[in-house]
């Protein structure tokens, strides 16, 4: 599906080599006209940008810095920490990559995670930031990215995780924690199933608790229901909600 709406372009010409070669990596068409298509994966010197041409032409760029990781602490992360315990706990598998910023944000904190993606363009955005952030000092080293469906992941898991943790995303008529502008691209990259469609995220979620060692932990809209219908405990905030499962 994504070959046939999305393109690798180049910023500028001395980008071209490195955008012509991801697209062969990716198996997606190099295009020096990236408005003939919905999406364009766009390199250049200062990094990967997705454009989404769809009317308002909106832009996706990850920053994984030392400061991005700061600002998100001071915005309310530290609910996502005592949610996983990150002082006991510091093996974590993600199992809904995304963004990667929850990742960063407990590899800030000491956690080891593996983030799992099964969107190609947002692994390979996720990748190059990664790559970039490693100028500076941070916990970069301990994230791990991987492009791969997390069931299927999860199903021949050698090795299981202290915790799982799982950013399902959906219902997207309540207000949700992303920029409004963010969740345009991402909705349309991923399409309506990555958000609403329940039954993917209660297999994942059942499928978590039966390999999470210590415990999963679910981010949810404050208001949304609890998967499951109960959970050992939630913490709250003004938007966001992580319920915490405590495997038996």
């Amino acid at each position: 599906m994504e070959a046939k709406r999305i393109c690798v372009s180049a910023a500028t010409s001395d980008c071209e080599d490195r955008a012509y070669s991801l697209s062969k990596e990716m198996k997606l068409e190099f295009s020096n006209l990236p408005q003939t298509f919905e999406f364009s994966l766009v390199v250049s010197s200062s990094g990967f940008k997705l454009y989404y041409f769809g009317g308002e032409t909106l832009t996706l760029h990850l920053d994984y810095s030392q400061e991005m990781v700061q600002n998100r602490w001071k915005r309310g992360r530290i609910d996502l920490a005592r949610a996983v315990d990150t002082k006991k706990y510091t093996n974590v598998l993600d199992v809904t990559g995304g963004l990667g910023r929850d990742a960063l944000t407990l590899a800030a904190q000491g956690c080891r995670v593996l983030a799992i993606e099964r969107s190609k363009v947002l692994f390979e955005l996720a990748q190059e930031a990664i790559g970039r952030a490693r100028v500076e000092r941070g916990p970069w080293d301990l994230v791990q990215f991987v492009h791969m469906d997390s069931a299927d992941y999860l199903r021949q898991i050698d090795e299981r995780p202290q915790v799982i943790y799982m950013d399902p995303m959906f219902s997207l008529s309540k207000k949700n924690a992303l920029p409004k502008k963010e969740l345009q691209v991402l909705r349309a990259l991923l399409g309506s199933k990555d958000f609403d469609e329940k039954s993917d995220v209660e297999s994942l979620w059942e499928l978590s608790l039966k390999v999470a060692l210590n415990r999963v932990v679910v981010k949810r809209h404050a208001m949304e229901p609890i998967l499951g219908g109960k959970c050992s405990f939630s913490l709250t905030g003004k938007v966001v909600r992580y319920d915490v499962y405590v495997p038996s």
